[in-house]
């Protein structure tokens, strides 16, 4: 885990500025929309497993799910959030931008994820899968807070609150 939060007041400083001439904006597949600084990052090694493949030799793209979820679920356990008796959460709605194929090797896959943003009983999540160095994939998960008993959604319980609030990307 990274914590990137740093010299908090200059940087909302420099972002109250205008642009300056002839300033860029970050080359796709850069951390996200607002200034890393500002949030926190957790970068988890995840290895690679031979029956990933698939027939072309490369991870499946179904993987790559399994991948952003043991990040999250790992980012949960870091954080002391995993009892599900106290938060249970359903996926409904998963995105992913397959950017370049994943091959074996030994060396573990790099996860980057963050909180990105926080509802009433929802949250979202943010993962980057980066290979050998490169972006392989980036992905998008929103949770939601779920009653088993009742069968449907429900706020998002305060001490989870905080802890995403903490951490959450601004």
């Amino acid at each position: 885990m990274v914590l990137v939060r740093r010299k908090l007041r200059r940087v909302r400083e420099e972002q109250d500025r205008a642009p300056r001439r002839g300033s860029r904006s970050p080359a796709p597949g850069h951390l996200p929309q607002t200034d890393a600084r500002l949030m926190t990052v957790f970068d988890i090694e995840v290895a690679k497993r031979f029956k990933d493949l698939d027939p072309y030799d490369h991870v499946s793209n179904a993987t790559f799910l399994d991948y952003v979820m043991e990040a999250r679920v790992r980012v949960y356990r870091s954080l002391g959030m995993y009892d599900r008796g106290v938060v249970g959460q359903v996926v409904v709605r998963q995105e992913i931008n397959y950017l370049r194929p994943i091959r074996f090797s030994i060396e573990p896959l790099l996860t980057r994820t963050w909180f990105s943003h926080i509802g009433t009983s929802s949250f979202t999540m943010e993962t980057q899968l980066i290979d050998e160095g490169q972006l392989a994939a980036d992905a998008k998960s929103v949770m939601v807070c779920f009653d088993k008993e009742a069968t449907s959604s429900r706020p998002i319980p305060p001490e989870f609150r905080l802890l995403i609030e903490e951490h959450l990307e601004k």
